[in-house]
């Protein structure tokens, strides 16, 4: 089943059964996890993906057990949704990414 979810006029969509399984696989939740996309030092980067267009967005959750950032994988619908397809805590690479990576050049 699809789950609609509205956070400060963002609109975020995902399916029940796989964020059940990443909760139980990760310990996130995907509530928790559209926490990233309000951090404003996020970090966007196009995902590998070949049959999707996909972005990993690293970020802080303030829900999350944990200071560190998050790294969380969203397909664009459109203008109307961002579809969350997994969030997990971010590695050791990813969280070194998003402290030095500079976006001012």
């Amino acid at each position: 089943m699809e789950v609609a979810y509205s956070v400060e006029g963002y609109v975020f969509v995902w399916d029940s059964e796989k964020a059940d399984l990443n909760l139980e696989k990760h310990g996130i939740s995907f509530e928790q996890a559209c926490d990233v996309f309000f951090d404003v030092f996020y970090r966007m980067y196009p995902d590998t993906c070949e049959y999707e267009e996909r972005w990993n967005i690293i970020g802080r959750s303030h829900c999350a057990h944990t200071i560190h950032p998050l790294c969380v994988v969203a397909v664009e619908k459109g203008e109307e949704a961002w579809r969350i397809v997994s969030a997990r805590l971010a590695s050791r690479s990813e969280r070194r990414r998003y402290e030095e990576d500079d976006d001012t050049d």
